[in-house]
């Protein structure tokens, strides 16, 4: 039987555009590719609304006249790191990055990964 994966360590986070912009930024900087993924999204409107975060409305206009969300739209930033992190260095990083709030709403979590599909068997 193949060996599993070991889990990756997930930190998250919700907080605005600028802030998770900020942060996915400065992390990419930090660290090598090997040490750690990062990536900042718009949290999905209808996610949002069962969260009770969103407006729909359109607040800002963008490039060539294209409507973009208000930037207080939630968005969610996710850090996985490929051996556990020392959680208190990195939430110092998120305070430098988007303020105290931000780093005391960090969640660490660890996420196991998938078992690998086994080869298809052809029978005759």
């Amino acid at each position: 039987m193949p060996k599993l994966p070991a889990p990756t360590r997930l930190a998250t986070l919700e907080t605005t555009e600028p802030f998770a912009r900020a942060i996915a930024d400065g992390f990419s900087e930090l660290f090598e590719p090997e040490e750690i993924a990062v990536s900042a999204f718009e949290i999905a409107s209808i996610e949002a609304a069962a969260m009770g975060h969103a407006t729909f409305a359109p607040g800002r206009e963008g490039a060539m006249g294209t409507l973009l969300p208000a930037l207080d739209e939630p968005w969610r930033v996710e850090l996985h790191f490929s051996e556990p992190p020392a959680k208190p260095a990195i939430r110092a990083l998120i305070a430098g990055f988007a303020g105290e709030d931000a780093a005391e709403a960090l969640v660490f979590a660890s996420v196991a990964e998938p078992m690998m599909p086994r080869p298809m068997m052809m029978v005759s």
